[in-house]
């Protein structure tokens, strides 16, 4: 509202973790024994934390996207991964046959080159890709996943376009002064909602202490607090499997792929440059512009405050790094680890990979 120009606000899907755990937090908290006013205390504070950095015995892990028409958790494609979409039927040739073929070609290091980012870098490319683009707003089974992981042919991958599991709903509004319900000027905004399809949902592991008390089947959820319904799965999500890794000519050369946003301290890590808690460094990589999230914390003030903004690495980034062969067990344990900042609400979840 307020705009010289009519934006309207799109909504972040899958929504910020924080987001999620906040919902998740607040109806723990209701059920054992919070008002739904002011801070907690005692036990609740015990298990639960306080404000959104202490999460008190909860970790979690997502949120993610789980489909029941494509058997399950989706992942974000890898940004190394690009493509052409299958031709669109013919209108003026009904006779033609859709082809539903895609044309899938990944990125890799190619020989160093010096550049704006310095000398001798190793830019990730490939050959015979004109035309290809990188497939954001696409997702992957875990199955497509690990053909990815292990840097196995793509060509029988199969994309899932974000249309085919949620839509974007446009809304207009105006505002009304609260004493004389009439409008004025500039008052006029829009927004866009999302409309999940049918059998898609989201999913949020989480860690905690036994006998927690049961989340609420219905709960508020995000800024506007719309109505999410709630269903408690008791098992372990299945992630895609971690390839052999293997050391060559004595070193390890991998991948680490981003499953949620992560938020580094400081700039991010450039070529030859180090991911903490991560062996080796950084060959090349292929990142996407910062998502930036802030929040809002009910702790501050009076009623509460926004949070700034952070940039965060999206989802689906990947890092190619390369370490001594001597560091090849620690590797192997940063499959389904977290990296970087925040991460007991699910930030910074990572999958390991080979090129």
């Amino acid at each position: 509202m307020n705009e010289s120009n009519q934006v309207d606000l799109r909504s972040i899907f899958p929504p910020s973790a924080h987001t999620v755990v906040g919902a998740i937090r607040a109806s723990l908290a209701r059920a054992m024994g919070w008002a739904g006013q002011g801070r907690w205390l005692g036990d609740i504070e015990y298990i639960l934390g306080n404000g959104r950095e202490n999460l008190g015995q909860l970790r979690f892990h997502g949120p993610y996207i789980h489909s029941e028409k494509h058997g399950g958790l989706l992942l974000p494609t890898p940004l190394h991964l690009l493509g052409k979409p299958p031709k669109k039927e013919d209108k003026l040739c009904p006779s033609k046959k859709k082809d539903k073929t895609w044309l899938l070609a990944t990125l890799s290091p190619e020989d160093p080159v010096d550049c704006d980012l310095g000398e001798g870098v190793c830019l990730p490319s490939a050959r015979n890709i004109e035309g290809f683009k990188t497939l954001r707003d696409y997702y992957l089974t875990v199955k497509d996943f690990e053909v990815l992981l292990a840097g196995g042919d793509p060509k029988d991958i199969h994309p899932i376009s974000r249309k085919e599991l949620w839509d974007l709903e446009y809304w207009v509004g105006l505002k009304r002064n609260p004493f004389t319900l009439t409008t004025e000027d500039r008052a006029l905004f829009s927004k866009r909602h999302v409309r999940l399809a049918p059998g898609v949902s989201l999913i949020m592991q989480l860690d905690g202490p036994d006998g927690l008390a049961e989340i609420e089947p219905i709960i508020a959820l995000g800024g506007e607090s719309r109505m999410a319904q709630v269903q408690i799965i008791e098992k372990e999500l299945k992630f895609p499997a971690r390839p052999n890794l293997e050391s060559r000519d004595g070193s390890i050369k991998f991948t680490i792929t981003n499953l949620t946003p992560v938020l580094f301290e400081g700039s991010w890590p450039g070529p030859r440059g180090q991911i903490k808690r991560i062996p080796g460094e950084v060959v090349s990589a292929c990142l996407e512009r910062p998502l930036f999230l802030g929040g809002w914390d009910s702790l501050r003030g009076k009623h509460g405050e926004p949070l700034p903004l952070r940039p965060y690495v999206p989802a689906g980034s990947i890092w190619f790094c390369e370490a001594n062969t001597e560091d090849l067990d620690l590797v192997k344990l940063l499959h389904r680890a977290h990296i970087g900042e925040e991460v007991n609400p699910g930030f910074g979840q990572v999958a390991v990979g080979m090129w």
